[in-house]
């Protein structure tokens, strides 16, 4: 015992600094096994560094090779497309100044003759939105391959709407883009002022510009509005003829006005006031006005007034409801595409 009180002292630190020896160790294996990883992923880093400048240079031919095979099938399934596209397009053709007019001459008296025989009613005179072309004036050059698309496509068009058919043709607009006051200028004089107090100055209608809407290289789309006057059956016909046609047409917007929705139109509102003039009639409960036979019985007593007053019975509520066969007033904007794959083929 008096040993180890002698050497208390030594023991104790002597044990403590085998303890912080211990710690020491631990730390020191630890951090070491974090330095050997690190240094595994360094060298792996290393070596895949060393591997990618060891390569050649960056596409390789089995890249291009992959990529080269993969536009040609890009450009396969494009032509595909396109030419499932333009399949029965309208197309221009080549032509003089001089045949534009009687072509539209002609385009017209064919469309009249169809609606004369679907019994649709067109307007007197049908200019068909060239109405100075239909005088004598002369295209530029420049202009006549659009002008021939725009004919041929409106053409297309009204067609569809007579086939359907509709009940009257109003008109129908397209984009004008060409300049017509140069042809007018060669005309005489007379003849250019008579003929521009009939349709309007040349510069009111050139509203449109000479470029044409789309896509350069890929398509191009024509813009029409088409004005007409059907039913609700008929209207659907036309949008099904739409669907249906080999042309490219999308519906932009449909524009409806219901003929009878006007009190001047509206063929009830004018016998109720045939029948009751104004400021005349019979109050109902509520100051509700009673008007045909109710009214009639107000004043007379019972049926026997409404028989001496010689006024037609109203029919019910359900009886007087002819659903779809209004007029309707229809406006159709609509785009026309036309895709340049074949503009460009006959251009070769």
């Amino acid at each position: 015992m008096t040993s180890i009180k002698k050497y208390m002292t030594l023991i104790v630190g002597g044990g403590i600094a085998l303890l912080l020896i211990v710690v020491a160790l631990y730390f020191l294996l630890r951090f070491r096994a974090e330095y050997d990883r690190v240094q595994t992923e360094l060298a792996g880093k290393e070596r895949a560094i060393s591997e990618l400048h060891r390569r050649n240079p960056f596409p390789s031919p089995d890249n291009v090779a992959k990529v080269k095979e993969d536009l040609m099938t890009i450009e396969s399934y494009f032509h595909t497309l396109i030419r499932s596209l333009e399949e029965n397009q309208v197309k221009s053709q080549r032509m003089e100044r001089a045949q534009f007019p009687p072509m539209v001459a002609e385009t017209i008296r064919k469309l009249q003759t169809l609606a004369q025989t679907q019994q649709v009613n067109v307007p007197e005179p049908m200019e068909f939105a060239f109405p100075n072309y239909m005088r004598g004036f002369l295209p530029e050059e420049r202009h006549l391959p659009r002008l021939i698309v725009q004919l041929r496509t409106m053409d297309a068009l009204t067609r569809i709407l007579f086939e359907a058919p509709i009940t009257e043709f109003v008109s129908i607009e397209r984009d004008v883009f060409d300049n017509e006051q140069t042809a007018m200028d060669s005309m005489p004089d007379d003849f250019r002022t008579r003929s521009v107090r009939g349709v309007g100055a040349p510069e009111e209608q050139s509203v449109g510009a000479e470029r044409v809407s789309g896509v350069p290289g890929l398509y191009s789309k024509e813009n029409f509005t088409l004005s007409f006057i059907t039913t609700d059956e008929g209207l659907r016909a036309v949008l099904n003829g739409f669907a249906a046609s080999p042309l490219f047409v999308v519906v932009k917007n449909v524009d409806i006005k219901n003929e009878w929705a006007t009190e001047e139109s509206n063929p009830a509102q004018k016998l109720m006031q045939q029948l009751i003039p104004r400021g005349t009639g019979t109050q109902g409960s509520g100051g509700t006005p009673v008007f045909g036979a109710a009214a009639a019985a107000r004043q007379g007593g019972g049926t026997d007034g409404a028989r001496e007053a010689n006024l037609p019975a109203m029919q019910r509520h359900e009886d007087r409801i002819v659903a779809g066969r209004e007029k309707l007033h229809v406006r159709l904007h609509v785009d026309v595409y036309r895709f340049e794959a074949a503009e460009q083929e006959e251009q070769r």
